[in-house]
């Protein structure tokens, strides 16, 4: 077979020339890849502000303030109350001797009830001397106990005691002179006749309280 022949041959059938570079057939392209997805948006949380205490809750706090400083206002007067009560009571059945410098009077009380008013000279705050050594008259303010009672007459350093209660020291209640004012170096002198039977109303134990 001639040369042509077989050219046109293949060329009938759609065979490639053999010895003839043929075109390559156009390659496939690829797909356009996605365009990429836009990253999301970056969310900035912004600090959540405090809540302001509502009106109701700043009114609970400040009325438990109150409450509170009341509470402990209220404490402490009672304690108050309490000391002022246990200095100026009187047990039932048991004598107490109340001394008021500022009217030189004395309240006597038994059984927890005022048994009698008597009048007395204490301390009358002048300088007095004995036995080389001075001091003030000064009759002791506070809350005593008679310690010991000596019946009738003694003969004290600063002089005569009659029927004297002692509830501090050498400080003692006794029956001397009274001119009506405070006059005596220290001790609560009363008359003669309340000196008499004072020792049988209140004896050894009884309480005494001093006050201006």
């Amino acid at each position: 077979m001639s040369r042509l022949a077989v050219l046109a041959t293949f060329s009938v059938l759609g065979l490639a020339t053999p010895g003839i570079a043929q075109d390559a057939p156009p390659a496939t392209e690829a797909p356009p890849a996605p365009p990429a997805e836009p990253a999301p948006p970056v969310v900035v949380t912004e600090p959540t502000p405090a809540t302001p205490a509502a009106p109701a809750a700043k009114k609970a706090v400040k009325r438990k303030k109150v409450k509170k400083a009341t509470t402990k206002k209220a404490v402490v007067k009672k304690k108050s109350a309490a000391k002022t009560a246990s200095i100026g009571k009187v047990p039932a059945g048991a004598a107490r001797l109340d001394v008021d410098i500022s009217s030189q009077t004395m309240r006597i009380y038994k059984g927890g009830k005022l048994y009698r008013t008597v009048p007395v000279s204490t301390g009358s705050g002048k300088r007095y001397c004995n036995a080389g050594k001075c001091a003030i008259a000064t009759t002791p303010r506070g809350s005593y106990r008679i310690y010991n009672h000596i019946s009738g007459w003694r003969t004290a350093p600063l002089g005569k005691l009659y029927n004297p209660l002692y509830f501090t020291g050498g400080y003692a209640i006794h029956g001397g002179r009274l001119p009506g004012y405070p006059a005596s170096h220290g001790c609560v002198r009363v008359s003669m006749s309340v000196a008499g039977w004072l020792p049988r109303v209140a004896g050894v134990g009884s309480s005494v309280y001093i006050h201006n």
